[in-house]
Order: C-alpha cells, then sequence, then structure tokens
C-alpha cells in the first residue's frame, strides 16, 4: 500500500466522511461517496471532501437513518433541523392534511397554523375555531349566514352541525308571513 494514501486514510478515516480503504491511483485517499456517511442531522458527505457539508437551507433531510423531514422542519442550512417559521410550508405539507379547519402553513412550532376563526373549509352550521383543526357546531336554533355554505332558507335551522327543517309550529327567524308558522317540511303553514 502507498504510505502517502495510507496516511491520508489515517487521517480521513476517523472523520465522519469515512468510506472505503483505497486509494485513487495517484496516492491519495478517495473521498467517500456523496450521502448520509457518518454525517449529523443536516449534513452530507459530498463526494469531494472529507468533511461533512451542512444540506442548503429550506431542504429536508431524507436521506438514510438521521433524518430532518417532519411536518414543518427544514434544514436551516447551518446544519440545524429547525422549524420553519411561521407563514412558510417549504414542502406543501400542511394544506387539508390535518382537518378542514387546517391552514396551508407553519405555525413556527413544528406543526401546522390552523385557518382563523370563520367557515374554513366547514359545512352548514360549522365554523373554525381557530384553534383546532375540526369544525365546531354553530348553537341549535340559529341560521348560518357566514361564507357560501350558509343555512338561511325560510324554515331552516341548525341543529347537531347540519341545516335541518325546523320543528312544526316554530318560526325562530321570523320568516313566515303574519300568524303563519313553519311546517316541519320547510315552509309556512
Amino acid at each position: 500500500m502507498n504510505l502517502s494514501c495510507y496516511k491520508t486514510i489515517g487521517r480521513y478515516y476517523f472523520n465522519q466522511c469515512t468510506g472505503v480503504r483505497t486509494c485513487d491511483g495517484s496516492g491519495a485517499c478517495q473521498y467517500v461517496n456523496s450521502g448520509e456517511g457518518t454525517c449529523a442531522i443536516c449534513k452530507r458527505c459530498t463526494g469531494s471532501s472529507y468533511t461533512c457539508q451542512n444540506i442548503v437551507a429550506h431542504s429536508q433531510d431524507n436521506e438514510g437513518t438521521r433524518l430532518c423531514s417532519g411536518t414543518c422542519k427544514e434544514c436551516n442550512g447551518a446544519g440545524v433541523c429547525a422549524n420553519q417559521v411561521g407563514g412558510q410550508d417549504y414542502f406543501n405539507q400542511c394544506p387539508g392534511a390535518f382537518g378542514p379547519c387546517a391552514a396551508d402553513t407553519c405555525n413556527g412550532a413544528g406543526a401546522c397554523s390552523y385557518t382563523p376563526a370563520g367557515e374554513g373549509a366547514c359545512s352548514a352550521c360549522q365554523r373554525c375555531g381557530g384553534t383546532r383543526f375540526t369544525c365546531s357546531n354553530l348553537a341549535a336554533h340559529t341560521q348560518d349566514t357566514e361564507g357560501t355554505n350558509i343555512c338561511t332558507v325560510t324554515c331552516k335551522e341548525c341543529n347537531a352541525g347540519a341545516c335541518a327543517n325546523q320543528a312544526n309550529g316554530r318560526d325562530y327567524f321570523n320568516q313566515c308571513a303574519g300568524a303563519l308558522v313553519c311546517d316541519r317540511a320547510g315552509g309556512c303553514r
């Protein structure tokens, strides 16, 4: 074995990018192939250096066993797996992934954001509260006037998260003319 190659091997073998102990024919050791090697999370062997290099910012580490690929996680360019900043989602992990009240951005704490309070992607008689991924039912005997999924037709009411006919003899919103009341079929009588 070429002595200079052996000494070079001895020098880099204890570094993080260990590889096959072979010489390149000119008396120098070959670099390890690009990949994880024994590098820490968010670092990789490049195939042209004996040391680990940082993965570029706004990337995920999906190779090997030391990963930075969770929801709203990114390599920050300094060799650290970090939370994506609030308002970002570089890898499109959030839209609709957790429910109708999930925003399409990260919250800065390693999770997806909630949509603001409002209709969101909820059905009529439900809404997002801004604090969870699922819809909440509107109170019984109310109407849903928010957004495009509404429940405002004559003799209709919200009941258990659905737009339903009001009970016979009711008219909670004074939609029937005069002394008429709802007939349980969605009309006035």
